[in-house]
């Protein structure tokens, strides 16, 4: 997948494991078309710990300078169906940070955020987390075990439940911001041994050599998240002739973005 967009695209989609490791966050910049959005929310709840993180730019209309002013000094809360409420702290531009909320496995979280006299919320339920049963390095058959390797996740989806994933690759410490989003359908309770491919240099696929450490992160997501991904990765594909649309997203209107409750689990391997 081409993963190189135009210069004046935009939707800073932080990864999902970016609102775990500051050290893990990348941007994806699309293309969006002019609304009355005024504001770009990204944010989620995980089951790892915390904080977890917000982050709120104002959008600028398509034809104007790629410079995405932070919204500060917002009312941020995120609650859960439990009772609990978190007011967030601004941490710095345009980004916000929980203080006591704890993300578990089947609750539901919901994000309002407050600015110039505007209320806007998404809702979340956080999926329960599936194993990775292995994860290993294979190579391209045309190539031979001395060739391009690439990295492949084993798992088995939970039968009669309705699953949504996204698998994220975690090189040498750097999260890779390739878009992999599964789901079940058709195959419900079936094992999933599937690919991994990210860009390399050029338009090559990404490859392997000795020494190198890979972490598989597989993300259960919800529907709304899913669909979400699934319009980033429609619109990137889509190149510069494609007419410009805005991602699905579970913020009300007329604001853009995403709020994500998810779980996570991860395996490691060394490339030998």
């Amino acid at each position: 997948m081409e993963m190189k967009y135009s210069q004046f695209a935009y939707i800073a989609f932080i990864s999902a494991i970016s609102f775990l490791l500051s050290s893990c966050e990348k941007v994806i910049d699309l293309k969006l078309r002019d609304s009355d959005a005024g504001i770009v929310i990204e944010g989620a709840v995980t089951d790892q710990p915390g904080p977890y993180k917000v982050k709120i730019t104002r959008k600028v209309n398509f034809d104007e300078p790629n410079v995405f002013p932070p919204v500060n000094g917002a009312t941020v809360v995120i609650s859960d169906n439990m009772g609990n409420i978190d007011t967030l702290n601004q941490v710095g531009p345009g980004l916000y940070e929980t203080n006591s909320i704890v993300g578990i496995a089947g609750n539901t979280y919901t994000l309002s955020v407050g600015d110039q006299g505007k209320t806007y919320t998404g809702q979340s339920v956080m999926p329960q987390p599936v194993a990775i049963d292995s994860i290993s390095i294979d190579y391209f058959l045309f190539g031979g075990p001395d060739t391009a390797k690439y990295v492949k996740i084993d798992f088995r989806d939970p039968k009669g439940i309705k699953n949504y994933y996204r698998v994220l690759e975690v090189f040498n410490g750097d999260t890779l911001d390739g878009i992999h989003i599964l789901n079940d359908d058709y195959r419900d309770g079936q094992r999933f041994t599937q690919p991994i491919f990210e860009d390399g240099e050029g338009d090559s696929y990404q490859t392997f050599k000795s020494g190198d450490v890979v972490t598989i992160l597989l993300l259960s997501i919800n529907e709304s998240t899913f669909n979400y991904l699934r319009g980033v990765d429609a619109i990137a594909d889509g190149g510069p002739s494609r007419t410009p649309s805005n991602p699905p997203t579970n913020i009300s209107k007329p604001a853009l973005g995403y709020f994500s409750a998810h779980s996570v689990t991860s395996r490691t391997i060394i490339v030998k």
